[in-house]
């Protein structure tokens, strides 16, 4: 056993570019794995302080092309229009829902 130990330590020494190699390639495997990992454990995850049967996603319409997103700015805009501030903000039923407005 001495002697495969040593024989080792020799190897090593001779060419010291291998387990530096092998040691970076190792790192930069590790550090995609946990990347990647927490990138996907992410969608998983629920927003704090947000109760997910109450969220809404508001789309709009224009030139027939349904379901395009609305800025926030055009989400102020029919906010504040006659009648639309009090559908807003009521509570909604628990099932998700998708409001659609023409443009």
């Amino acid at each position: 056993m001495l002697f495969d130990l040593r024989s080792a330590v020799r190897a090593l020494w001779r060419r010291p570019f291998y387990p530096i190699l092998a040691a970076t390639v190792l790192a930069i495997g590790l550090s995609a794995s946990i990347a990647v990992f927490t990138y996907v454990n992410g969608f998983y995850q629920h927003f704090p302080g947000v109760d997910d049967n109450r969220l809404v996603r508001i789309f709009g319409v224009e030139n027939e092309d349904f379901y395009q997103d609305l800025s926030f700015l055009d989400f102020e805009d029919y906010a504040t229009a006659d009648g639309l501030s009090k559908a807003l903000r009521r509570p909604r039923p628990t099932t998700p829902r998708a409001c659609v407005w023409k443009r």
